[in-house]
């Protein structure tokens, strides 16, 4: 944007042009990161060091922070206060650069090393404007380009390329009329996405009930799933994958989520490096493939089935592989019992957290114990089962689809404020609904 692309009154000015001195004599003052407990500070009697999460766009989480060990001082000059925009400058693409404006915080929270202080210089440049600008499409795109970094989990904003960012400031009394008619849309779409956010969550609830109520018809002796298998068998440990599609395809561990299989997502390697002669390190029709580690507890176990495949698939170490009898079960039943009720609350049970990461080993994977009805019985339930899940899986994409309109409203309602084209008539929301294409 050039300064011939704005409104009468507007200006083009750096971030370095729009923001105070802090006490401490710099424009921006980055944070500490001690080596904190895992636990939160949870009042304001002890002090806390926050976590990137605190930081969501336009939203501060002072909630997630780490407890300061007692034996360190803490620095009270770090410490977050209303009125204060913070911005994360360092973590994977999509976590770098987020901001917020502090508008009420409890006491005791410190910025960590991962996160900038800024405040605005009020007689040029409201606090709620900046925020807003930077959540901007082209503010967040310009941005992405000033990052810095090898890896796109590891990226970094310095405060030199932050300061020279651009940005449109018109007169204050402007700066006003545009937040107020922003913050009035906006939180109409807020509402919106808490309700499908709702209805989100309930589908999922839903989906589960689903398949504990077919689970229920019928009733059958107890088998483990080590009874019900022909083996069980953890991934091949893969050193050089790559995203090119040169090899052999492997699955990611992020493929497998609950009776869902995405084979699109994949990596591939070298035959060699498999070691491919041992037939049981190839996927088949029917396998199922269970999480064997998570970051996250609640993601370990998750379980889907290997559909009909063409050509050759493997699967890494972080994932677990039975292949079922034919004799005793039905896959998809198995996976549906591993999913939902006493099935996944023994998996759940099984699950150790060592060094930060979640996960299960297959002897406990092995031990878990199944209601097991006839083969037929099994059949029927997968049927009516999927047949319902089918329904419950429209309902969430319908949800998802209006989800997704409503970010794309929320994008192009800050890209026309920007611009200089809210007026703050009814009419706004048509242009914008034009702008999003929905």
């Amino acid at each position: 944007m050039t300064s011939q692309d704005l409104p009468p009154n507007w200006s083009l000015m750096t971030m370095a042009q729009v923001l105070r001195t802090l006490p401490n004599g710099k424009l921006i003052e980055q944070g500490w990161s001690p080596q904190c407990h895992n636990q939160p500070s949870s009042d304001g009697e002890s002090w806390g060091v926050l976590k990137t999460t605190a930081i969501q766009p336009g939203e501060f989480l002072g909630e997630h922070n780490k407890r300061l060990p007692e034996d360190l001082t803490p620095k009270p000059s770090l410490e977050v206060l209303a009125g204060d925009l913070l911005l994360t400058c360092a973590g994977p693409r999509a976590r770098c650069a987020i901001p917020c404006l502090v508008k009420s915080t409890r006491p005791r929270l410190m910025i960590s090393g991962k996160i900038y202080r800024f405040r605005t210089d009020e007689s040029v440049m409201d606090p709620r404007f900046l925020e807003l600008f930077l959540l901007t499409p082209g503010a967040q795109k310009s941005l992405d380009s000033l990052k810095t970094g090898i890896s796109e989990s590891g990226l970094n904003l310095t405060q030199s390329r932050f300061l020279g960012l651009e940005v449109v400031v018109p007169e204050l009394e402007e700066q006003r009329r545009i937040v107020d008619i922003l913050e009035d849309h906006l939180s109409r779409l807020d509402a919106a996405d808490g309700e499908l956010n709702n209805a989100l969550r309930r589908a999922s609830t839903l989906r589960n009930a689903v398949v504990r109520a077919e689970l229920a018809r019928f009733d059958g002796p107890l088998r483990t799933i080590h009874q019900l298998s022909d083996s069980v068998r953890n991934g091949i440990f893969v050193s050089r994958a790559k995203a090119e599609p040169n090899g052999v395809p492997i699955l990611r561990i992020g493929a497998v989520r609950p009776l869902s299989l995405d084979l699109g997502d994949l990596r591939y390697s070298e035959r060699d490096e498999l070691d491919l002669q041992q037939e049981d390190s190839l996927l088949a029709p029917g396998d199922l493939l269970f999480t064997r580690y998570n970051g996250n507890p609640r993601f370990v176990g998750a379980c889907a089935v290997v559909p009909e495949i063409a050509g050759p698939l493997t699967y890494p170490d972080k994932l677990i592989r039975v292949r079922i009898t034919a004799r005793e079960a039905v896959p998809e039943y198995v996976a549906l019992a591993c999913t939902v009720g006493p099935g996944r609350e023994q998996i759940h049970s099984h699950v150790k957290t060592t060094s930060g990461q979640a996960g299960i080993s297959g002897r406990d994977l092995k031990a878990v114990t199944l209601v097991v009805p006839s083969i037929a019985q099994q059949q029927l339930v997968v049927v009516a089962a999927h047949e319902r899940l089918d329904a419950v899986a429209e309902l969430s994409k319908m949800l998802s689809v209006s989800a997704r309109r409503c970010g794309s409203l929320r994008r192009s309602l800050l890209a026309a404020a920007f611009s200089g084209r809210l007026t703050g008539r009814i009419s706004d929301m048509e242009m914008v609904e034009e702008m999003a294409g929905v």
